[in-house]
């Protein structure tokens, strides 16, 4: 799926070199086909807020790869080197593309933030940090006759046991050899992770999942979402601050002082514009929710073995 990304970039700027001196083209003629790939990427920023908010982040991306696929159907369909007199069409051809790029591009920040900016940087865009979340995902802001400037491939391929490495990674954060990880791997790993989810597991990869004593000394809602909290919690050696998915199951004050288990060795997430250093344990079953609590016996930071 990484590749398909790759590829869409790569093909899509070599014909706006070849047609366009490079720019990004001026839309014109649109025909039906256009459509499908317009309203697959329209839905896309929601399908995406949903998956977020309710922290399902394969499913997040799972979305952007099914549009990344539409939108290579869409290239391999219209066939602009095939008509290259039909400059208007093939203006409207490209334009859609680069702009499903962008859009891509600013929907996988949270997970990819290196191939965010790589791909910004190649469809010559700078000042994207001054868009609103609703401006950088609104079909139609690509601005024609802007330069685009083609770089190296955004994912070089990866051999079967890179790809098995990336898994291991994606899985077990604080391991050693995630240092300078490229983030095509991360990307593998995410299609890899999505089959075979419970694969049994051997207790060193297990042990790496650091999990801690932690009791919540606030919490919040955070605006325009109905699922996210804020929670700030004391892991007795220091503070960390937590985006949970709970907000349907618990009202904040209800949390606080609860004491929980907090995963602290994972990845930072900025979830709707608030970063988040950790998850904590929970189990949803037929339509309600608990969380796993520790008594006052055991000291906070705790590691759970």
């Amino acid at each position: 799926m990484a590749n398909d990304l790759g590829n869409l970039l790569h093909r899509s700027l070599a014909l706006v070199g070849r047609f366009f001196d490079g720019r990004v083209p001026q839309p014109m003629q649109t025909a039906p086909q256009d459509e499908e790939l317009r309203s697959a990427v329209q839905r896309l920023p929601g399908e995406v807020e949903r998956a977020m908010d309710a922290i399902a982040f394969n499913d997040a991306l799972d979305a952007i790869w099914r549009v990344v696929r539409v939108a290579n159907k869409y290239l391999d369909e219209t066939a602009p080197w095939s008509h290259p007199q039909d400059q208007q069409r093939n203006a409207t051809i490209l334009y859609n593309i680069l702009e499903t790029l962008r859009v891509v591009a600013t929907l996988l920040e949270p997970a990819m933030p290196k191939t965010k900016g790589r791909m910004l940087e190649q469809l010559g865009i700078t000042e994207s940090s001054a868009l609103t979340w609703e401006e950088a995902t609104a079909f139609g802001q690509l601005v024609p006759g802007r330069p685009t400037k083609p770089g190296a491939p955004l994912f070089p391929r990866l051999s079967i046991e890179e790809e098995v490495e990336a898994v291991a990674r994606l899985v077990f954060p604080s391991s050693p050899a995630e240092k300078g990880e490229p983030e095509q791997q991360r990307a593998a790993a995410v299609a890899a992770s999505s089959i075979n989810k419970l694969d049994p597991i051997n207790v060193d990869l297990f042990n790496r999942v650091e999990i801690r004593v932690g009791q919540v000394v606030a919490a919040e809602r955070i605006p325009k979402t109905d699922r996210l909290l804020k929670l700030q919690i004391d892991l007795g050696f220091e503070q960390r601050q937590v985006v949970s998915g709970i907000a349907e199951y618990f009202e904040p004050q209800a949390l606080i002082g609860r004491r929980l288990l907090v995963v602290t060795n994972l990845k930072p997430v900025r979830l709707r514009g608030v970063d988040s250093y950790g998850m904590i344990l929970a189990a949803k079953a037929n339509g309600t929710m608990a969380l796993p609590e520790v008594g006052t016996e055991v000291p906070l930071g705790t590691r759970v073995k």
